[in-house]
């Protein structure tokens, strides 16, 4: 029996798409404790505001190994599972983030806003090392079905290797804020905070937005963490930093600092689309879309995956 290779690959990809981190990522490194599903979006305080039948909708991508590109599409999904990733242990799950957990967020308070940020942070190296996980397994699932080689450079194995090395580099990013951690130095973190005041809570976003200093033509990357949720009658939008990548913070964010009304709540979706992938989308809200302006979205939320599209408007990329 004649096997095709390409079949067996998706086969095979189609397992390495179950891989699990299941390492517990906390600041101190010495915890061997299997990691649980925890929210990288607060689920009693955020996420219970945005659903609608116990589901919120999430804009997903999963691989389809056909074709080049991914398949997105939107998806429903539970509350209990979404935004859910298995960073830290229970216990760890508990500890470090109690001061937000037990009560509303206090914009006032540092460790708060810090804890907003961690959350972020553990939740994009987890994502970076599974992704360095799975495309390592599937060039070597490659290589041994005979469809690239392994002993010369090539393609696929080239992703593969960006992919561990961007796990690597972001590593030392979650290194910054492990240490900030574990000696409570929260003033490290800056915030710049906007508040749409009386806002629907139409979406809730838990980002890291990294560049590549293209900025200020340096090659470390500079990162901003955007925070998106409701609370009370108002709508906030904070982006975070480190107080190392304080002097590029403006060249990226200041279209949505230095705008008002409707604009500015235009220039924020604009950056969510672009920038954000872990973001949840009230059903109610959704479900009042035209079909045009989920198609515009699903195709802007796609495109600048791959190019720059900060010079397209269209004002169905409005998500307020």
């Amino acid at each position: 029996m004649v096997i095709d290779p390409q079949k067996a690959l998706t086969f095979r990809a189609s397992e390495l798409l179950r891989t699990k981190v299941l390492r517990c990522l906390e600041p101190a490194e010495l915890c061997k404790e299997t990691s649980i599903r925890a929210h990288s979006i607060q689920n009693k305080r955020i996420l219970s505001q945005m659903t609608s039948h116990g589901h919120v909708v999430m804009i997903k991508l999963r691989p389809d190994y056909s074709q080049s590109n991914p398949v997105i599409d939107y998806t429903y999904v539970g509350r209990n599972v979404a935004t859910t990733f298995t960073g830290l242990c229970s216990v760890h799950d508990s500890s470090i983030f109690r001061a937000i957990e037990g009560t509303e967020v206090d914009l006032t308070n540092q460790e708060h806003l810090f804890l907003l940020c961690y959350r972020a942070v553990l939740r994009e190296f987890h994502a970076t090392l599974r992704a360095a996980l799975l495309n390592q397994g599937l060039y070597l699932e490659k290589v041994d079905l005979g469809l690239t080689r392994g002993d010369i450079p090539t393609h696929d194995g080239l992703v593969a290797t960006w992919h561990l090395s961007n796990s690597y580099e972001f590593y030392q990013y979650k290194r910054l804020f492990d240490e900030l951690l574990l000696s409570r130095n929260f003033s490290q973190v800056q915030h710049k905070l906007i508040v749409l005041q009386n806002a629907e809570p139409t979406i809730a976003v838990s980002s890291v937005v990294g560049y590549s200093g293209a900025a200020v033509n340096k090659e470390d990357n500079e990162r901003i963490i955007l925070n998106v949720f409701p609370k009370g009658k108002n709508m906030y939008v904070l982006f975070s930093y480190h107080s190392k990548d304080e002097p590029y913070i403006d060249f990226h964010i200041s279209d949505s600092m230095m705008s008002e009304g409707y604009l500015q709540k235009y220039r924020i979706s604009k950056y969510v689309l672009s920038c954000c992938e872990n973001l949840v989308i009230h059903p109610t809200y959704f479900e009042k879309w035209p079909d045009e302006k989920k198609n515009i979205v699903k195709w802007f939320f796609m495109e600048t995956i791959k190019r720059d599209l900060d010079d397209y408007e269209n004002e169905l990329l409005y998500l307020f």
